[in-house]
């Protein structure tokens, strides 16, 4: 379990990971990058935040570049917050002397909001980038605009920590998003997030498989009693079939239980520790 949270082994989903829990990996590069930005704030606690987030942009370009792609959404996490504690926008604003419109204001940001999403659905699967300079509209971002370093390795990091700031950014700024965003059905959701995340794969390999089977999926490893019990046409669009939904439809609220278990009875009481422990040591805010 130490491996797990090692910032200097090489982690990844196609690398070596936890076994039982393959989302786990990623929890290094959480801690990595958690050490990364509290010692940024740490070393120009006297720069004026302006400053900061020139720094900021800077290294986050720079770890972009050379595939510390993970550092490099925390900088961008970092710029974002800045940027709001500045009131600072890529858009000028009434404060500024080239201020624009609202009306064109808000179709900017829904169009930054709406190219987001299509960088962040970039085609891949495997580490092949074939896959997605063959998609149209594709080839020139993979081909042209993709570092090379990316090639060899997990290809669509690049332009995923670019959609991913881009639609970020949007999101504070477009109104009737951040509505739906509160919901408090969506608010519960963010709120046992972390753990959903930590044991979706685990219960999808389990139970789901067992449901998967009982729906009519056919494994190519070994037959269960389980196969065939009550098997549902799987026809519809990808990812919306009758086969899937109905197999959502046991997993998901399953996942829902369970992280909500998760989340009362080890997430929240180590947060609770985390800060008892910070307040002891002086830290506390």
């Amino acid at each position: 379990m130490g491996w797990t949270v090692n910032i200097f082994a090489k982690h990844g989903q196609f690398e070596h990971w936890f076994p039982y829990d393959p989302p786990a990996w990623t929890m290094a590069a959480e801690l990595k990058g958690s050490l990364v930005v509290y010692g940024l704030l740490a070393v120009t606690a006297g720069m004026r935040v302006r400053h900061r987030i020139y720094l900021s942009i800077a290294l986050g370009l720079l770890f972009l570049l050379t595939y510390q792609w993970e550092l490099a959404c925390f900088m961008s996490g970092l710029t974002l917050a800045a940027m709001d504690l500045e009131e600072i926008t890529l858009i000028p604003n009434h404060s500024h002397s080239l201020s624009i419109p609202k009306r064109s204001q808000n179709t900017l940001h829904h169009t930054t909001f709406l190219l987001a999403w299509y960088i962040l659905g970039q085609p891949h699967g495997t580490l092949d980038p074939e896959i997605s300079y063959n998609t149209p509209g594709w080839y020139y971002l993979t081909q042209t605009l993709t570092p090379p370093i990316y090639y060899n390795n997990e290809f669509w990091r690049f332009w995923n920590v670019i959609g991913a700031t881009l639609l970020i950014y949007a999101i504070f700024r477009i109104n009737w998003v951040q509505r739906f965003l509160s919901r408090p059905t969506l608010r519960y959701m963010g709120q046992i997030s972390f753990a959903f995340y930590l044991i979706h794969i685990p219960i999808a390999w389990t139970i789901g498989d067992r449901v998967a089977r009982v729906l009519g999926v056919r494994r190519p490893d070994v037959d269960t009693v389980w196969d065939g019990l009550f098997v549902v046409p799987d026809f519809g669009l990808v990812g919306f079939s009758a086969g899937l939904i109905c197999w959502q439809a046991v997993v998901l609220p399953l996942n829902v239980v369970l992280a909500a278990v998760v989340t009362r009875r080890f997430d929240e009481p180590s947060v609770r520790f985390s800060r008892f422990v910070a307040e002891r040591v002086g830290l506390g805010g």
